[in-house]
């Protein structure tokens, strides 16, 4: 459906305004814990890796909202997608790393020969019913 990027949310109070790798190196990060989705802890850590930085992760917790009311907090840096930013409080800075190669995939998924009307109003909303 649509590719959005990562933005690193940080702390206000703990901002970095154009970070770098070698910025985030000691940081404390959150991530989502590693039994919830494995392959994206993965490419996550992969990524960082091809940019140059290791995250220190110190915090694992139950998926962005989660991981945003920590940064709120104060307890460390993580990425959210883009698509999050909306809901993000004062208290969090975001800031776009160009140099981080990740971002986020959104698939519909949908069995073809499920006829129930709600399933073509869906379709017909994301405009894929082909």
């Amino acid at each position: 459906m649509l590719t959005e990027p990562i933005l690193l949310a940080m702390p206000t109070a703990q901002a970095i305004a154009a970070p770098t790798p070698e910025d985030l190196q000691g940081q404390r990060w959150i991530a989502d814990h590693q039994h919830l989705n494995p392959a994206a802890r993965s490419r996550l850590l992969h990524a960082c890796e091809l940019a140059g930085f290791q995250p220190n992760i110190v915090l694992d917790v139950s998926g962005p909202q989660a991981a945003l009311a920590c940064v709120e907090a104060g307890l460390g840096f993580t990425f959210i997608q883009q698509s999050l930013a909306a809901r993000v409080p004062e208290t969090v800075s975001l800031v776009m790393l160009p140099w981080l190669p990740l971002d986020i995939t959104l698939y519909a998924v949908w069995r073809k020969e499920d006829t129930r009307p709600l399933i073509g109003e869906f379709l017909n909303a994301l405009d894929m019913s082909h």
